[in-house]
């Protein structure tokens, strides 16, 4: 019996081992500085514009029932496709603009849409604004540290 149960944990470990290897682990969501999950598809972009005009204080219940309710709305992660489709929602949602304004506003603050519903504008070095990764050159993100000289232990 202590056998059989031994070979049985032995085939286990070696199935369990196995499947980690084969299978891979699931892409995590794009973050912001305060952990806060980054809208990455049409469809949330678009339901963060919706959710942050109408709602004010926007909550994962009304942008999840948001998201329910477009379900016909391209929700494949496309980060070139979030800004536009915010726009679009806001628009919607009855803001005045025009959507090129509502881009150029999102641009210029580096805002971007969470999947929450609403803005963030919160950025470091570790969780970037998500369209810094396809520049060629990424320039670090200094605004909340400031530049440092290299300055080195004084000698002691």
């Amino acid at each position: 019996m202590k056998k059989l149960l031994l070979l049985a944990g032995v085939v286990i470990v070696a199935a369990a081992i196995t499947v980690s290897f084969v299978l891979a682990p699931p892409t995590p969501p794009p973050l912001d500085a305060r952990h806060q999950v980054l809208a990455d598809s049409a469809r949330e972009g678009y339901c963060a514009g919706v959710v942050q005009l109408t709602y004010g204080k926007p909550t994962a219940s009304l942008a999840e029932a948001c998201r329910i309710e477009h379900p016909n709305m391209d929700g494949s992660s496309n980060l070139y496709a979030v800004v536009p489709a915010f726009c679009q929602g806001a628009i919607d949602t009855a803001w005045p603009g025009t959507p090129e304004e509502c881009a150029g506003i999102m641009a210029d603050n580096r805002y971007w849409p969470l999947y929450d519903g609403g803005v963030t504008d919160s950025w470091n070095e570790k969780y970037p604004y998500p369209l810094d990764r396809f520049d060629v050159a990424v320039v670090p993100d200094n605004s909340r540290t400031g530049e440092r000289p290299n300055v080195g232990r004084p000698a002691g």
